[in-house]
């Protein structure tokens, strides 16, 4: 009976170990909790057709340059008004605080699904930040009420004689980064089709905001 119970304590342990060290390796190198979005800059008079207008008629202000110079906010307001001309009307609206005007969207699994059914996954927020060169965006996601990560995709923009390079650096979930050692390989060349003889565009990325 002894020599039962000692292999049946051996069999429960080997497979928890089995099991649970990868999902456990797995859950460490997903999660994420950090969300720096900046839900300041979200407020009702933000409309994404002004914020467009603005940048246009702000680059067109050179005759010999279209000079796109943005700060991380305004990058992070032009999302906000993206989010909310075409995904959800309600995102962050003043007054209102159900979660439908909280997340970008709310998935809520079948009643049908064994153990997960009738949990909700929370896509929250997307937000830029720009530190140097680089620019990097960020989806937070809540999956089930037990895992918070964030998607992240990073890249940095370079210009040499009128030739854009963006070469990707950043590409993953939570702490898994695919692109790590797939810089040069991901990098992407491109010429404006815009740019004429004596027109170039200057393309500014600053972490303080210009406003």
């Amino acid at each position: 009976m002894k020599k039962l119970i000692k292999g049946l304590l051996i069999f429960i342990i080997t497979i928890v170990l089995i099991v649970g060290i990868p999902l456990g390796i797995l859950y460490f190198m997903v999660a994420d909790s950090k969300d720096n979005a900046p839900t300041s800059l979200y407020q009702d008079s933000v409309v994404l057709d002004r914020e467009i207008a603005d940048l246009i008629n702000h680059a067109l202000s050179d005759n010999e340059n279209y000079d796109f110079t943005l700060s991380e906010d305004d990058i992070n307001i032009l999302i906000f008004a993206l989010i909310r001309d075409s995904l959800n009307k309600d995102y962050y609206n003043s007054g209102c605080d159900d979660e439908e005007c909280k997340n970008i969207k709310v998935i809520t699994l079948e009643e049908g699904i064994p153990v997960i059914g009738g949990k909700k996954a929370y896509f929250k927020h997307l937000y830029a930040e720009i530190s140097g060169k680089e620019m990097t965006f960020y989806a937070t996601l809540d999956i089930l009420g037990m895992i918070k990560t964030r998607l992240k995709l990073g890249f940095e923009v370079g210009e040499k004689d009128g030739v854009y390079t963006v070469k990707v650096h950043k590409m993953g979930l939570g702490k898994i980064n695919l692109a790590k050692g797939l810089g040069k390989k991901s990098a992407t060349r491109f010429s404006p089709p815009w740019a004429l003889p004596k027109t170039r565009l200057i393309l500014n990325l600053r972490k303080k905001t210009c406003r």
